[in-house]
């Protein structure tokens, strides 16, 4: 006696091979909370939140953020920046270092407020 088979599906669409993420590259940040002059270097790789930019920061310039925005501080322990709810129905947010690449060298960075802010297009 021979075992039943189950044909295999086939997917009735062509796929094409998964677009990568731009690199990322060196900028300047602003948002509509902060001092109308202060600009924050980052890096970003052009892709955006509903529109908004979606910075990078080093350690360096994420406590210079801090040190202007009062809710907002890093927490060696965690190695992120945590953002503390001022609102009932908003959450507290942690912005978690990672390792991204600019020009060819991995460089430790964190997201602050990325998808989540609404800042300005890095430029």
């Amino acid at each position: 006696m021979t075992e039943p088979t189950t044909p295999v599906p086939q997917d009735p669409l062509p796929r094409e091979p998964a677009t990568p993420f731009p690199d990322f590259r060196g900028a300047t940040v602003a948002a509509d909370w902060l001092d109308p002059d202060a600009k924050l270097p980052c890096y970003h790789d052009s892709r955006r939140w509903n529109g908004w930019g979606m910075p990078y920061f080093t350690l360096e310039a994420g406590k210079q953020l801090a040190s202007l925005m009062p809710n907002l501080k890093y927490v060696e322990e965690r190695d992120a920046f945590i953002h503390t709810a001022q609102e009932l129905d908003e959450e507290d947010l942690e912005f978690v270092g990672q390792v991204i690449v600019v020009d060819g060298q991995p460089i430790k960075a964190y997201p602050i407020g990325a998808g989540y802010w609404c800042w300005d297009a890095p430029e």
